[in-house]
């Protein structure tokens, strides 16, 4: 036994929590959406938590979505969530435009720097290219990198 589940079986002891009952669930979509909810109430409690949201999508000619991208405004920055553009419209500049249109309406309602992240194989210089500076990393154990960044408008 590790020496954390060591200490985390001696904290279950002295708290008495034998009768409590841990599960695994997969994927457990609804599940998260229960503690979720929760999660924000609890913040909601400390702090002004915006959860001023939209999506910004990019259509072509017949109306069928080709990319996107979701922002999420609150504390005064926009988080760029889930950016996509489809593999043939990427090196054209529709990935920056959706990215400008995001930061527009994010200026509109009220942010002033904007912040997101993405991993090593993804987009770094994309979004360097775009204004975005490097503010931290992690490696995950298979030497794969996530790269968080963000601009001021």
């Amino acid at each position: 036994m590790r020496p954390t589940d060591r200490w985390l079986h001696r904290r279950a002891e002295s708290l008495k929590l034998s009768p409590m009952k841990t599960e695994t669930v997969s994927p457990g979509d609804a599940e998260y959406e229960w503690l979720n909810e929760r999660l924000v109430a609890f913040n909601r409690t400390h702090t002004d938590w915006g959860d001023d949201r939209f999506v910004v999508m990019l259509r072509d000619d017949d109306g069928s979505a080709v990319g996107g991208a979701r922002g999420i405004v609150r504390f005064g920055a926009v988080e760029i969530r889930g950016l996509w553009l489809d593999d043939g419209l990427r090196g054209q500049g529709l990935g920056a435009r959706i990215v400008v249109t995001v930061e527009e309406e994010a200026r509109r309602r009220g942010a002033t720097v904007a912040l997101l992240d993405t991993y090593d194989f993804q987009a770094q210089g994309f979004y360097e290219g775009l204004g975005y500076s490097v503010r931290g990393s992690f490696t995950y154990p298979d030497g794969t990198q996530r790269i968080y960044l963000s601009r001021s408008f």
